[in-house]
């Protein structure tokens, strides 16, 4: 090297490739500047002495000749791909401690004298209830939902029952089209022994993570987070929760979506929280130092607490009052553009509405409102987003990927009932941003009673090849009884790799009597690990009387954390007089946090003549939220001949299961207590003919030899009001 000594060059030399050999594991780049050797004056090189070459140079590098000019090292990081999704909720998560209710979406109230938008929090009959959920998911991974009306105070009440019982984990709150599989994945390698260093996963409105096919939250996600010790902590109002779980989850029945939904709302302990107050809780509010609470225990008429706080029957009031003629206070226009958000709402769109949608939707509803002499758009778009009595907007803010978006106070979306028009859903159809949003669309469409546009597009989304879109189509030409047109579209779902056909399919051939083909096609997936698969399986040999197999695959089923499964093997056990082990099996199932087999346990122990034993764990499983115990203990007493006992559980288990469940028990047992007028007016108003006729036949069978006499006589007169019920 020009100007230096011989051993100062070779030093050098050393100190680069030490340099370079470094650089080559920290990411460093070295650029060399270095002269080149001057080009004949006929090689038409181009460049002269002074011309200069630059490069990077990564890794080992070896410089074989003399170096002049400056020699620099730059230290590059390593290459990193942008952040995603669950990167953003991954780093945003705080304590559970420090959450604030309102950044979680909890309804603000009219602000009170310390200028707070919410007041103190009352405690909830559930509060108990609600902690024991969460402690159990929390110890071994699990999910705690729930459910109520819009304004019942679901999500209050979880956020105050983890702050008091898991307040140092980290609170994660995802996007509504996170890819769980993902999320899952990241929590399960970061997940650790330390309290502070677990994950709480936050989703309130679970709906809005339903529908995203295998992105979605599913049941193989769940239990990925359950295998990483995440508890999910998610709410759902009743409407919803109500319309997923009458879809069957064991593929013979029909479902307006392909049973997804209700197969995973099933594997999870509820607890349901009443949109009115119990009179406990309306106390507790009254004796609140905060005046709002105790105005609102003074006030609340029929409507609940929550609900009254914040305002929702105002709102819904107001909305309503606002079609009419502007001169006399009317809002037309606005009324419109809020009644075109709460259907683009209903057509099961996932994500926030932007304004560009509601005003291109909501002239739909405009069309007999010319003379009502509508408001410009950007006057109603200003009282639509107005904040009423210190609490919310008819319409509020919403995320949408980081801009301005709006949705309904969801009070108002509850409250609605009238048809959606067509222009509504094709503009909710074409604002879908994928194939996994039209399908929300179409499934909101069938479940709304939009059979035929639903259909038709749904087949659009088949054709082009979408798996779920054809398990959908064979459900619903299962439905109109058009079998071998469902045959050939599950067929092409399980060519296409959608899991939950093969159960699908399997059950539509068993039904045609191809039972052989049926068992290995259920076979093959059930031995792939598909618990939905070995439920199937197990059902269709327990059908064909080969209890032991069927026992095998209800079990392994069960312990993959099928619920419906865990009731089948102890039942199967019972049946095969096997108690002791169906006992035991039930009891581990409990301990495992299956608590749906605490009721089954008592009704073991029931049939072994273990009353005091039976009686307690029917009753720890209603006091633990299961409402079919009362059912079961009510049952209990009839069969023991202690109607006045019986009398309060059938009445709750009747008006908690809905539809009139264990109705013919109950007034038997009315009429066995000389209350047959009362007996009457249940049957009036959830029962038939049918259900008439049983109380009779209970009453024989139980030895009530002279109050069957009575009603036999007596109940035409106390049915004649509602005797054409049924007709």
């Amino acid at each position: 090297m020009a100007g230096l000594s011989q051993e100062t060059s070779v030093s050098l030399l050393w100190v680069l490739c030490i340099l370079v050999g470094l650089g080559a594991s920290a990411g460093l780049v070295l650029r060399v500047r270095r002269r080149p050797k001057p080009s004949p004056p006929d090689s038409g090189g181009g460049q002269g002495p002074g011309s200069r070459i630059e490069g990077d140079v990564a890794g080992t590098a070896v410089q074989a000749g003399t170096v002049t000019g400056g020699i620099h090292v730059y230290a590059h990081g390593p290459s990193r791909p942008p952040p995603t999704e669950t990167d953003a909720a991954l780093s945003a998560a705080i304590p559970v401690g420090q959450a604030l209710p309102r950044r979680l979406g909890i309804h603000a109230a009219r602000r009170g004298t310390d200028d707070s938008d919410l007041p103190p929090y009352v405690p909830r009959d559930s509060d108990g209830l609600i902690r024991r959920r969460v402690r159990t998911s929390a110890d071994h991974g699990g999910a705690v939902l729930v459910v109520g009306d819009s304004t019942a105070g679901k999500s209050r009440a979880l956020l105050h029952a983890l702050a008091e019982t898991v307040p140092e984990r980290r609170l994660v709150v995802p996007a509504a089209d996170t890819d769980f599989t993902a999320l899952a994945d990241r929590l399960r390698s970061t997940a650790i022994d330390e309290e502070h260093e677990r994950w709480v996963l936050w989703l309130d409105d679970l709906d809005r993570y339903l529908w995203h096919g295998a992105k979605g939250l599913t049941e193989a996600t769940v239990q990925a987070l359950a295998a990483a010790r995440t508890l999910v902590a998610a709410t759902i109002r009743s409407e919803y929760y109500d319309a997923y779980r009458a879809a069957p989850a064991d593929g013979r029945g029909e479902a307006h979506g392909d049973g997804e939904e209700a197969r995973l709302l099933r594997r999870i302990d509820v607890v349901e929280l009443g949109r009115v107050w119990s009179p406990g809780e309306v106390r507790r509010t009254a004796e609140s130092p905060d005046r709002r609470l105790r105005e609102a225990a003074a006030h609340h008429g029929v409507h609940g607490v929550a609900e009254y706080l914040a305002a929702g029957p105002d709102l819904l009031a107001e909305w309503r009052r606002a079609r009419r003629h502007v001169q006399r206070g009317g809002h037309p226009r606005g009324h419109a553009v809020v009644t075109a958000a709460v259907d683009l709402t209903r057509t099961g769109l996932g994500s926030p509405l932007t304004r560009e949608l509601i005003e291109q939707a909501h002239s739909a509803y405009l069309a007999d409102a010319a003379a009502l002499g509508p408001e410009t758009f950007e006057e109603a778009w200003d009282w639509a987003r107005e904040l009423r009595l210190g609490t919310t907007g008819l319409l509020v803010p919403a995320d949408h990927g980081g801009k301005e978006g709006w949705r309904p106070f969801d009070y108002l979306i509850e409250a609605a009932d009238t048809p959606i028009p067509a222009a509504t859903w094709q503009a909710a159809l074409d604002h879908a941003t994928d194939a996994e949003a039209r399908l929300r669309v179409v499934l909101s469409a069938d479940r709304l009673g939009e059979r035929e546009f639903a259909h038709a597009e749904c087949e659009t989304l088949a054709l082009t090849g979408h798996a779920r879109a054809m398990t959908i189509m064979g459900r619903w030409e299962r439905r109109a009884q058009r079998f071998r047109k469902a045959e050939e579209w599950f067929r092409q779902a399980v060519s296409a790799g959608n899991a939950t056909a093969v159960r699908d399919l399997g059950h539509a051939l068993s039904m045609r009597g191809r039972v052989g083909e049926a068992e290995e096609l259920l076979r093959s997936a059930a031995e792939h690990g598909d618990f939905r698969a070995m439920n199937a399986l197990a059902s269709l040999l327990s059908e064909q009387r080969r209890p032991e197999e069927a026992l095998h695959w209800y079990r392994r089923s069960a312990l993959s954390g099928d619920r419906s499964a865990v009731e089948q093997y102890g039942r199967m056990l019972t049946d095969q007089g096997r108690p002791e082990l169906a006992e035991r099996w039930y009891r581990e199932a409990v301990e495992r946090g299956h608590f749906s087999a605490m009721a089954s346990l008592g009704t073991l122990l029931q049939a072994q003549g273990r009353s005091d034993e039976a009686e307690e764990w029917i009753r720890t499983a209603i006091d633990d939220g299961r409402h079919d115990a009362a059912l079961q203990i009510g049952l209990f007493f009839m069969e023991r001949q202690r109607p006045a006992e019986a009398v309060p559980w059938l009445r709750r288990a009747a008006a908690d299961l809905g539809a009139g469940i264990g109705v013919e028990h109950l007034a038997a047992a009315l009429v066995h207590e000389g209350r047959d007028e009362e007996a009457a007016a249940w049957i009036r108003e959830f029962g038939s003919d049918y259900d008439a006729t049983m109380v009779g036949l209970i009453l024989t069978a139980g030895r009530w030899d002279d109050e069957a006499r009575r009603w036999e006589q007596a109940a035409g007169e106390l049915l004649e009001p509602g005797s054409d019920k049924d007709a």
